[in-house]
């Protein structure tokens, strides 16, 4: 851990990233030490390597305790190893049996895992994090198949059986994941059962996503193809979100809202990136939290995101609340959609996921009224609702709560661009004035929360004694 000195020194400093790595793996495991020490059920298994060879470095054993199940494989070698764990080693028959010899015992028997054939076993690897799903059939006839690189290790724990059924296509989710783990399967399955909406959405990522939308009239062959791959991938889109909603909805209308978004999502790309106010443009200043959304992929890629969800969750009907849009964002896993599409542009899912939040909240919100809230009490909601709170990341710190203040900017110049893309829609002389007004009122937000140095109370009431917008302090490092 970074202090192994013959003598004891003053200036002795831990390894962090080896103490963080032992409160991430370590820790959790040793709070169940209890769960990993009974041997009623304990079987140490052979990994089998190529040819039926027994890899003596990789140790593979499962326990079990009070009905709770686990399975531990650890390759002890600087190097790496492929193979599968199937048969436990030999055993002696427990006294009082008739057999006298030695005994193995299958992984499935081990695990006691049931012999349907639609049941699939999940487990989570406490190490990775990630969930593992694998066909109960499967483990039993080939066993489970691995490869280790240089001192891996698993930890798979929470095992349990899911039988798959046609609204819960497990089986073909095992097959599809192969062995690979991932962050969530309920999320994995989501994606795939909503496949026929997510996919054509994931092609309208794949044609928006990387272009300069300032720059793309760079030639009328290019603008073609943008548009009709555009078109194509919102008619697929809204035709097939249209196959799950209840009722007869009408298609057309919502396609031409998509398309007239994202028109105006264009107009205002070229709008950041147009002249100043002295060349007939808007102030520079001005435009500050439209610009802060625009210029950054991630964040115009959210705002696409926000356009589809808001029009496709109201295929039905009108949703003032933006309750029923909030719901269908979530139960047709858009939000993990656009976490796989921002992994794709290079952030980490840590990274992605506060987005993907962030867009949830919009759609939650922007269901209330087409205009940028205008005061904090407009925003009280958000301070309340757990989603709100999570994203947030309140916290609280000497008996007061803080919010953090780059999560709650992002939050603001996502709202200010929504509300300036529903402003784009009405007219060339409303568009400026609402772009206008809705920035403006962003950055009265943006100042009211210096001023409050995001502390929730201090933000909601109004409170600020000097009326100014204050440097943010020491105090306020609590945010994150």
């Amino acid at each position: 851990y970074g202090m192994e000195f013959q003598r004891p020194r003053w200036d002795e400093h831990a390894d962090e990233g080896l103490v963080a790595r032992h409160h991430r793996q370590l820790f959790p495991l040793l709070r169940r030490r209890r769960f990993f020490a009974d041997v009623g059920r304990f079987l140490l298994y052979d990994f089998e390597g190529e040819g039926g060879s027994v890899d003596e470095n990789v140790f593979a054993y499962s326990n079990e305790m009070g009905g709770e199940r686990s399975l531990v494989i650890y390759n002890n070698r600087y190097g790496d190893t492929s193979g599968r764990i199937r048969l436990s080693t030999g055993v002696a028959e427990r006294p009082g049996s008739s057999d006298t010899g030695l005994v193995r015992t299958t992984l499935g028997d081990g695990l006691r895992l049931p012999e349907g054939e639609t049941v699939c076993l999940s487990m989570r690897d406490a190490i990775s994090g990630l969930e593992h799903l694998m066909s109960c059939r499967r483990l039993r006839i080939e066993g489970m198949p691995l490869t280790l690189s240089a001192y891996q290790l698993h930890c798979f724990v929470n095992l349990r059986e899911l039988v798959s059924d046609a609204d819960h296509p497990w089986l073909d989710l095992a097959r599809e994941l192969d062995g690979r783990g991932v962050r969530s399967l309920n999320e994995a399955l989501g994606l795939r059962i909503n496949a026929p909406v997510l996919d054509p959405l994931r092609r309208l990522f794949t044609i928006w996503t990387p272009c300069d939308l300032a720059n793309l009239e760079a030639s009328a062959e290019t603008v073609s193809r943008f548009q009709l791959g555009t078109a194509t991938a919102v008619e697929a889109m809204v035709s097939a979100a249209a196959e799950i909603v209840e009722g007869d909805p009408s298609i057309a209308p919502v396609e031409a809202a998509v398309l007239t978004d994202l028109e105006s999502l264009l107009a205002l790309a070229s709008l950041v990136a147009g002249p100043a106010e002295e060349d007939g443009g808007v102030d520079d200043s001005t435009l500050a939290p439209l610009r802060w959304t625009l210029k950054r992929p991630e964040w115009r890629t959210a705002v696409l995101m926000w356009i589809a969800a808001r029009h496709l969750g109201r295929l039905d009907g009108p949703d003032r609340s933006g309750t029923r849009v909030r719901a269908r964002y979530v139960d047709w896993h858009l939000g993990p959609l656009l976490i796989e599409v921002l992994q794709g542009i290079g952030l980490s899912e840590d990274t992605a996921r506060p987005i993907a939040g962030a867009v949830e909240l919009m759609l939650g919100l922007g269901g209330r009224s087409a205009e940028m809230p205008a005061s904090a009490g407009q925003l009280s909601d958000l301070f309340e609702d757990s989603a709100g709170r999570f994203f947030l990341a309140i916290n609280t710190y000497g008996d007061v709560e803080w919010f953090n203040r780059e999560r709650f900017s992002d939050l603001i110049g996502g709202l200010c661009t929504a509300a300036c893309v529903r402003s784009a829609v009405k007219g060339a002389d409303d568009a400026v004035a609402g772009v206008i007004r809705a920035c403006n009122r962003a950055r009265r937000l943006m100042a009211e929360a210096e001023a409050s140095e995001f502390r929730v109370g201090e933000f909601l009431s109004g409170a600020d004694t000097d009326g100014g917008s204050k440097e943010s302090t020491g105090r306020s490092g609590r945010k994150n």
